[in-house]
């Protein structure tokens, strides 16, 4: 993995971490009020081991990390885009990386 791809990569998945762990910290709920965590938790994990991934020089394996932003909009608060860019901007890097 080419070393501006990498870092670019790492940037954007740590930002779409933080954007994971405020979700839980405000206590999202879905739009049928259940609560999000469970969600947020594998969506955080998900992000978590390809962020361990990038780090050691490989590309991430997880083949859901590519599409994930359509099943997250299942159940994010329509109102806060913010995780939902973030995202975008991780399946983009991954699009981009060789």
């Amino acid at each position: 993995m080419k070393t501006h791809t990498r870092g670019k990569l790492l940037a954007a998945l740590e930002t779409a971490i933080a954007e994971v762990d405020s979700a839980l910290a405000a206590g999202w709920l879905k739009p049928n009020g259940e609560s999000a965590d469970g969600n947020l938790r594998q969506l955080r994990q998900s992000l978590s081991e390809a962020l361990e991934q990038v780090r050691s020089g490989t590309r991430p394996s997880d083949p859901g990390l590519i599409g994930m932003t359509k099943w997250v909009v299942d159940w994010v608060p329509a109102l806060d885009a913010s995780l939902l860019q973030a995202l975008d901007t991780v399946e983009l890097q991954l699009e981009q990386t060789d």
